[in-house]
């Protein structure tokens, strides 16, 4: 695959059995898969789908949360989902110490070719559209090659804190845009 054939689009119903076999190929996923908006807690596809308009339409967005707009990483090509990355127009309190603006997940079967690099410098190009100068990016301490794509997109490391929900550090990076 080029890097023509790489786009980040918004998911619509024709993506619902990628979409499934996206989540599947996480599956069991306890504490969720970064960057899909709750999609692996999701009924269906379609349910996922539904949710996902509310919290992109700012009069919508309920209580507590933030605007978000989920996408999928597509090779246009062979129609194959790669990633999912969400961008969170703006912070609450929970994002700014330990989520960002920014989760993102490579599938399974696709990790380590360097796929990760590119959806996230897309997913900053759509951050910048969507008027945001400084993009805040979070991952696990643990998660070496997170930390490797984000500082490889120009992330620099602030702090770490410690997530008392789940109990693990978690490094924070800003990026301009």
């Amino acid at each position: 695959m080029t890097a023509e054939q790489l786009r980040l689009v918004l998911p619509d119903s024709n993506w619902e059995e990628q979409i499934w076999a996206f989540r599947s190929a996480f599956l069991p996923a306890p504490e969720g898969i970064p960057g899909t908006s709750g999609l692996a807690q999701a009924e269906s596809a379609a349910a996922w789908l539904e949710g996902l308009a509310s919290m992109a339409d700012f009069g919508r967005v309920p209580a507590g949360l933030v605007r978000g707009l989920q996408f999928i990483f597509i090779d246009i090509d062979e129609k194959e989902i790669l990633g999912m990355l969400n961008l969170r127009t703006s912070l609450n309190d929970y994002l700014e110490n330990f989520g960002g603006h920014i989760g993102y997940a490579i599938h399974p079967a696709v990790q380590n070719r360097g796929l990760g690099r590119k959806m996230l410098t897309c997913g900053l190009e759509m951050a910048k559209a969507e008027g945001l100068q400084r993009v805040l990016i979070t991952c696990d301490d643990r998660n070496k090659a997170s930390a490797a794509v984000i500082e490889a997109c120009g992330g620099c490391l602030e702090d770490k804190r410690i997530n008392p929900e789940k109990k693990r550090i978690v490094r924070r990076y800003w990026i301009l845009t």
